[in-house]
């Protein structure tokens, strides 16, 4: 594991900790058996509401049972017969963030940091560590192009839509002589979930169930009304909203949306700069 990415090791992570949680520390590999498994699946079930969690950590452990198979530690895996449950996926917590949500949100996010990050995710359809690690070096304004490169998918290269320009403009506008990255943030990406509930429950009353993977698929949403969907899909994101590079021609279609009339970005832009700053812990 010593090879994977960041986000892998963590699934990895919470994966033996239910494994640590269920069997004691003193129970050898070896005395593992099928029947122990078995039962270790019920207490997923027991405990973990959402199926495809569930699956995900069996994925996982049969994983970890293999490998200590070729390691030669067990002569053989005691979780190979386990299987993955079917049935519906979890819809509970899809949800989409509307335009006069966004609004809301922007009006009342702090300064103009929070709004570019705020931007990021929402209109460029950016993950949380993504828009967080994005630095001026990979923002081309004169080309209109976002170009950086992902913990997860690699090298990425999208437009930059007209609703976050305004946004990346305001953070360039209070950008420190030394400032590399786009977003001013002290803290590791995993902060921006608990601060942005916070802002959430503060600006409209509560927060979405999923933060920050919401903000992705809405925006997800919306590409696939205006793109077809081999311009915006990239192969095994298409849930979660990634965007691949459109081309040229569909740059000139980037305008505002037909039922929007003016950019949400706008706004602020036209209303005047009145937060400044860094973006506190």
């Amino acid at each position: 594991m010593t090879d994977s990415k960041p986000g892998t090791r963590s699934n990895y992570g919470q994966t033996r900790d239910w494994l640590l949680h269920y069997f004691p520390d003193n129970r050898l590999l070896s005395d593992i058996t099928s029947a122990d498994m078995t039962r270790w699946q019920r207490h997923l079930k027991a405990n973990l509401g959402a199926v495809s969690n569930r699956n995900k950590h069996i994925q996982r452990g049969k994983r970890f049972f293999k490998t200590a198979v070729e390691d030669r530690l067990i002569k053989s895996s005691p979780a190979q017969h386990l299987k993955f449950e079917g049935g519906k996926p979890d819809k509970s917590r899809q949800f989409i963030i509307t335009a006069d949500m966004t609004k809301r949100m922007l009006d009342g996010l702090p300064d103009a940091n929070w709004r570019a990050l705020f931007a990021l995710m929402r209109f460029q359809g950016m993950r949380r560590l993504e828009a967080v690690e994005l630095k001026w070096s990979e923002v081309d304004l004169a080309g209109n192009r976002l170009r950086f490169t992902s913990t997860k998918t690699g090298y990425r290269e999208c437009p930059i839509f007209p609703e976050t320009l305004p946004y990346l403009l305001d953070a360039a506008d209070i950008r420190g002589e030394s400032q590399e990255a786009v977003v001013r943030w002290h803290s590791d990406e995993h902060s921006v979930t608990p601060l942005l509930i916070k802002h959430a429950k503060r600006i409209l009353g509560k927060a979405w169930p999923k933060i920050c993977t919401n903000l992705r698929s809405t925006r997800r949403t919306e590409l696939d009304d205006r793109f077809p969907e081999h311009v915006i899909c990239v192969a095994g994101s298409q849930r979660e909203g990634s965007t691949r590079p459109l081309p040229t021609s569909y740059d000139r279609s980037l305008g505002p949306s037909r039922k929007s009339g003016q950019h949400p970005g706008q706004h602020h832009r036209q209303a005047g700069r009145n937060h400044r700053g860094s973006i506190r812990r």
